[in-house]
């Protein structure tokens, strides 16, 4: 048993009476049909409402990461060890080639 919507006053009402008990209109197949098309459409829009709302949050969360990499990414602690890995390869270099020119004298 499920309830339907009068078509006549709005309230609702079992979806196997024949009759409205609050305002006496007599319920057709047609009326009892479209009652339980409209309850499927309601619960459909809830059904997309609530996983619109989590792609939305879902694809939020995604820009804010991308937007935090790329600011780190481009920051003074990203750009600073990349220059401590080179000066340190300089270094590691110009002492290799130290060692070999000692090395001929």
């Amino acid at each position: 048993m499920a309830l339907i919507t009068c078509p006549e006053c709005g309230k609702q009402i079992s979806d196997t009476t024949k009759v409205c008990i609050h305002c006496g209109k007599k319920i057709s197949s047609a009326d009892k049909i479209k009652g339980n098309a409209d309850r499927e459409s309601k619960a459909l829009r809830k059904f997309i409402r609530k996983y619109k709302i989590a792609f939305i949050i879902s694809a939020v969360i995604l820009v804010i990461g991308i937007l935090v990499y790329i600011i780190w990414y481009n920051s003074g602690i990203a750009v600073a060890s990349r220059i401590s890995r080179a000066d340190r390869e300089t270094y590691e270099d110009t002492v290799e080639q130290y060692n070999i020119q000692t090395m001929q004298y």
